[in-house]
């Protein structure tokens, strides 16, 4: 897909110039909550992560002091890396979706399934939308900004192979409708994005939250909240 109709967009957020050049970005995650998560086990089942850096070109984030001080979690690129306090591996896997086939999927998350969702969740987020130059599929005008359907590749670990989004006529990503895969067939959502800081060129938004959607229509059942915090935005 040619970036010219995306141009909007990519200038939006810092062109592909930034992109070409991000390092990474630090967040604190100051809260997560929503039924989704109550049901899949935070709190008992594994603790919300508190601080990840993100290195959304090469798709890695590294939770900080996580799932216990001292230790590390790294997904990176659909694998997960635990690294203990004394630097050895307590968990090595690649192709960590493959955890979650069949039945398999509705179990409560342990730390590792919760490093894995929030590890390519965020790093395809704050991917968009230069992502979106290789697996948009369609772009149109809506009210005044763009709407984008994309089809990612099964090599490309996010919620679902095909997803859509909005942009407002500034080209911040308002909106995303995707289908959470590894949560279930029926875990459609519609992603609010708002709230943006601009760090470094880059506009991180600090407000996400998800409804319940059913087929095109988003209702006021919540499924997830979470309060982010950019700390660091790093580029060239």
């Amino acid at each position: 897909m040619p970036h010219q109709p995306l141009q909007r967009a990519l200038d939006a957020y810092g062109g592909l110039a930034l992109w070409r050049n991000l390092q990474h970005v630090v967040l604190s995650l100051d809260s997560l909550g929503g039924p989704l998560l109550t049901m899949k086990g935070l709190g008992r089942t594994f603790i919300s992560p508190n601080s990840v850096r993100v290195d959304p070109v090469r798709r890695i984030a590294e939770f900080h002091d996580y799932p216990q001080p001292g230790w590390r979690t790294i997904f990176n690129a659909g694998a997960i890396k635990m690294v203990d306090s004394a630097s050895a591996a307590a968990l090595d896997q690649d192709r960590y979706r493959e955890s979650f086939r069949g039945l398999k999927k509705y179990r409560r998350w342990s730390p590792a399934d919760a490093a894995y969702f929030f590890g390519y969740a965020l790093t395809t987020y704050l991917a968009v939308p230069f992502v979106l130059c290789d697996y948009a599929t369609e772009i149109r005008e809506w009210k005044g900004g763009l709407q984008v359907n994309a089809d990612f590749p099964p090599t490309f670990d996010t919620h679902s192979r095909r997803q859509r989004f909005w942009f407002d006529r500034n080209g911040l990503l308002v909106r995303q409708d995707y289908r959470a895969d590894v949560v279930g067939w029926w875990a459609t959502g519609s992603h609010f994005t708002a709230d943006y800081e601009i760090m470094s060129g880059l506009p991180v938004a600090r407000r996400r939250d998800v409804y319940v959607r059913c087929l095109s229509a988003v209702t006021p059942i919540p499924v997830l909240s979470a309060r982010l915090r950019p700390v660091e935005v790093k580029v060239g």
